[in-house]
């Protein structure tokens, strides 16, 4: 009996613990759903002000999508929130336009999730040239 009460116990906290693991992540990428203005400065095509998007991603709540980065309206950088620290996200390089690919080297939200800043780079589609350097600031609607 001892036995059969001490394999339910290791069970029911194995549960308890990957379904609180499970709860966490669900909600990593909420903060950054919405709509944001931007700011940003990039080398040489200097500064700019525009609105993006931020798309959830149904399947995964550790990404999301960016809507309209450097300017590109119909571009969505897909990103992907570290899973040990959610207010940091990254992209890998990943292409933006027919002519140009974009990759996000850092990022971070604030902890009141109304401001995000990110520093990317814009590449000539299969370029190791940076066609430009940016950084950003977001900032909720």
């Amino acid at each position: 009996m001892k036995t059969k009460f001490s394999i339910l116990s290791i069970l029911f906290i194995l549960f308890i613990s990957i379904t609180s693991c499970k709860k966490n992540e669900e909600n990593a990428n909420i903060k950054y759903d919405g709509a944001w203005t931007l700011t940003e400065n990039c080398s040489p095509s200097g500064a700019a002000s525009y609105s993006v998007t931020i798309i959830l991603d149904p399947a995964d709540p550790l990404k999301f999508s960016v809507k309209g980065l450097w300017e590109v309206p119909a571009s969505l950088t897909v990103c992907t929130i570290n899973s040990g620290d959610k207010n940091i996200f990254s992209a890998t390089r990943q292409t933006i336009s027919p002519s140009f690919e974009i990759e996000i080297l850092s990022s971070n939200i604030n902890t009141n999730g109304d401001i995000i800043t990110i520093n990317y780079r814009i590449y000539a589609t299969g370029s190791i040239v940076i066609s430009d350097a940016c950084t950003a600031t977001l900032t909720k609607i």
